[in-house]
């Protein structure tokens, strides 16, 4: 994942927001971890519960969050305003070349409003 120092703090309250229950799960450290880029890997002990797949989801959410700040950020330097999730959307779909359901959307559009607003 490409991310500088300053960008876990976003992706983590991004993960958060988007992600209730999966960042309630998994905890604040383990989130942080996810957001900063940290590589996991399959545990040999512990829970009976298995949270590889919740980690695994919010891995693609965290790089997905960075990836829509690089995509606020170039967007903003090429029109010299703040793009709107609108155009985030559109974008994000034209990407995926698909439409998204309206989970996914609800999904985009959190993560959108929460970039952007810190922006």
């Amino acid at each position: 994942m490409t991310s500088s120092d300053s960008t876990p703090a976003p992706i983590v309250a991004v993960l958060q927001e988007a992600f209730p229950v999966e960042s309630e799960l998994l905890g604040d450290e383990v989130v942080e971890d996810i957001a900063a880029g940290h590589a996991f890997g399959r545990a040999e002990g512990g829970s009976s519960i298995d949270l590889g797949t919740t980690m695994a989801a919010l891995t693609v959410a965290a790089q997905f969050a960075v990836a829509a700040l690089e995509l606020y950020t170039l967007l903003k330097k090429n029109d010299k305003e703040a793009p709107t999730c609108a155009v985030f959307e559109s974008t994000v779909e034209e990407r995926v070349e698909t439409s998204l359901d309206s989970d996914q959307r609800t999904r985009v559009t959190r993560i959108c409003h929460r970039i952007y607003s810190r922006q």
